[in-house]
């Protein structure tokens, strides 16, 4: 078992010293998709930011889940501009693009009780 006196390290930290394999590789994915994810934010309307994930992005195909069907139909229109910054950003545009919706609702804040009078 490894010394834990050191105290709580980066994930990265870790992963460097221990010369990560699988870890590592699955640390790197999800940077890049971090990475596509903001930078496919700043090409689509305000109103998008926030209400859908990347899920996956290969050649064959750039999938995304939405947080509700209505945001899933937005999406699906914006597919070009996806496509197209796809291209730029990775060098591949991928076949076609795949927009799910998981039925997620975020949590709305209650709004503050008024007193009786």
């Amino acid at each position: 078992m490894g010394d834990r006196t050191d105290g709580p390290r980066r994930l990265t930290q870790w992963l460097r010293q221990t010369g990560g394999g699988t870890s590592a590789k699955i640390l790197n994915q999800a940077s890049r998709l971090a990475q596509l994810t903001r930078t496919l934010e700043r090409q689509l309307p305000t109103n998008l930011q926030g209400r859908w994930q990347l899920a996956k992005v290969e050649p064959g195909a750039l999938v995304l889940v939405a947080e509700s069907p209505a945001w899933a139909a937005q999406l699906r229109f914006a597919q070009h501009t996806l496509l197209e910054t796809v291209e730029q950003a990775l060098g591949f545009r991928p076949r076609t693009v795949q927009v799910r919706s998981n039925g997620y609702r975020p949590l709305q804040r209650e709004k503050p009780r008024q007193k009786r009078t």
